[in-house]
């Protein structure tokens, strides 16, 4: 199978407009430049806070927050080769080691092992596999405390599984699908 090696822009932060690359595979959506602006208009400055990148993928969701100062990226992915190129792209970027780490493995096990704590979750299920992708949202719930906000980009279509701790506080809606930003529910 040949590699195909494609191109996204990195939007606002210290890295804004540099370039990084993946390998398209035919299950792998990266990003939009819309959903890119997007995320760096409202997270623009994340100094201090710990991220996690569900279904990394490209890594263009975790990079770019490396680009709004986060202090660190935890990015899972279960296939080598995107992980592969994440680190080439961090390495190239010279982002410093210990800003970012990576979980190769399956979610939701690998996320249950992981011991970090984050202020904010971006999970990216693939489209083709949501009812993975619910499972993962669901496993997210015991991982929010009072300060962590759950991003997580979702078709228009289905339901987004129940989620019963966390409160649903914006739905941005693009084209046939949306970000939607979870906090803790108030006690």
């Amino acid at each position: 199978m040949r590699k195909i090696k494609k191109y996204l822009k990195i939007h606002g932060g210290e890295l804004n407009s540099r370039k990084v690359f993946f390998y398209q595979r035919s299950n792998l959506r990266p990003l939009t430049g819309r959903w890119r602006q997007v995320i760096s208009d409202k997270f623009n400055d994340l100094e201090g806070k710990n991220v996690a990148d569900l279904f990394a993928g490209s890594g263009i969701w975790g990079i770019s927050m490396l680009s709004n100062r986060a202090k660190h990226v935890v990015f899972f992915e279960k296939d080598a080769r995107s992980l592969r190129a994440i680190r080439e792209n961090l390495i190239d970027l010279k982002v410093t080691q210990g800003r970012y780490s990576m979980v190769y493995g399956s979610l939701p096990h690998s996320l249950q092992t992981s011991e970090s704590s984050f202020d904010l979750i971006c999970c990216d299920p693939p489209f083709k596999n949501l009812d993975l992708g619910s499972e993962v949202l669901k496993s997210c719930q015991n991982l929010v405390k009072r300060q962590t906000t759950l991003v997580c980009r979702w078709p228009n279509k289905i339901s987004l599984p129940k989620l019963y701790n966390l409160e649903l506080v914006q739905k941005i809606e693009h084209g046939n699908e949306s970000l939607n930003f979870f906090n803790l529910k108030n006690v």
